[in-house]
């Protein structure tokens, strides 16, 4: 594994530097063909943002044309050239990022997350698949009302998922008495949510008022963003938690 991955990140380095006028000047000094993995000086997400003309080599990638994909709402959930996802991400780390993500690329991850299990890698193993017996039941929260992958995943590719899943989506903004009935009537043996929300589920399933069972043998939580996301889009005051 670590040969492959050094021959993955050397060949990664190669292709950089023959493409990228901004890792030319980055990684100058450095032979992809001898130098450490240590040696490579990491890139943030503001250098990222700042310079991502001179990182991208594809000129369809630019950023001012994507930008005006994302600013359609009708594009949201579709393709991209017919060939990558196109998110926004919330901002939570200071300043939200503009991420097309190719769409063979898309299916892999998708694919990944839908058969992981297991409290750890060594203990993971396939979902049974058989046509004919009850799928896993998945609610995800997703934001409508901003470009997120959350809800996009799902309208570009909502086949990955359905092959292992019957999906429920929940958008965030529902009222709160409904999530619980939503979620007492799925019954959801994955549950996908914003991490600031998994607190006051938690309360809501020791009060009573939740009846989660989880009892399955796949029985996942998966948790992403925190809880600045929520006060976006919920136009929340900086002074209030969003979900609290």
């Amino acid at each position: 594994m670590l040969r492959v991955q050094e021959r993955r990140w050397r060949s990664l380095m190669r292709f950089a530097l023959a493409t990228s006028p901004f890792y030319r000047k980055h990684l100058a000094g450095l032979d992809p063909d001898r130098c450490a993995y240590t040696d490579i000086p990491p890139i943030t997400k503001s250098q990222l943002t700042a310079n991502w003309d001179e990182i991208v080599p594809d000129p369809r990638l630019r950023m001012d044309r994507l930008r005006a994909f994302l600013s359609d709402r009708r594009n949201w959930g579709t393709l991209y050239c017919g060939r990558w996802m196109v998110s926004e991400s919330s901002g939570t780390m200071g300043s939200p990022a503009t991420l097309p993500q190719d769409v063979v690329a898309l299916d892999w991850m998708h694919a990944v997350h839908s058969v992981r299990n297991g409290p750890l890698p060594d203990k993971a193993s396939l979902p049974p698949w058989h046509p004919f017996k009850r799928r896993l039941r998945l609610a995800s929260f997703i934001c409508t009302r901003a470009p997120f992958s959350s809800a996009a995943i799902f309208k570009t590719r909502p086949w990955v998922s359905s092959l292992f899943h019957t999906h429920h989506p929940i958008p965030i903004d529902t009222p709160w008495h409904e999530v619980i009935e939503r979620l007492n009537r799925i019954q959801p043996d994955v549950l996908l949510l914003y991490a600031s929300m998994l607190e006051r589920l938690a309360h809501a399933q020791l009060e009573g008022s939740l009846q989660l069972k989880f009892s399955h043998p796949a029985a996942t939580i998966s948790t992403g963003v925190d809880v600045t996301a929520l006060r976006l889009i919920r136009n929340e005051k900086p002074a209030r938690r969003a979900l609290a």
